[in-house]
């Protein structure tokens, strides 16, 4: 697992807990790149959404966690001033998505 902020433990180990099982963190990494070696290399397995699953290839083998009901909160953060155009772009999209 990357490393961790108190938003991810707040959220996963309650999730692991409710499923019968304390983590044991032995080994993190900065990015998915740097997990996903970890776990390709045996040192366990990992929690991360579903964009990295293109990425899973060779021996890692992508399981959907369907039966999970709970919502991680995802929050977007930028620099409110000088702010350049393409992040002005993209903060309108977030905007006008909404809470979806």
């Amino acid at each position: 697992m990357g490393l961790l902020t108190p938003g991810h433990i707040s959220s996963i180990y309650p999730l692991c807990r409710k499923a019968g099982f304390q983590p044991r963190i032995v080994q993190e990494a900065f990015n998915s790149v740097g997990i996903l070696g970890l776990v390709s290399c045996g040192m366990g397995i990992t929690i991360l959404t579903e964009s990295i699953y293109d990425f899973a290839t060779g021996r890692l083998v992508p399981l959907p966690i369907s039966d999970i009901t709970e919502v991680m909160v995802t929050e977007a953060v930028w620099a409110s001033e000088n702010v350049r155009l393409p992040t002005q772009h993209f903060v309108d999209f977030l905007e006008t998505q909404g809470s979806r």
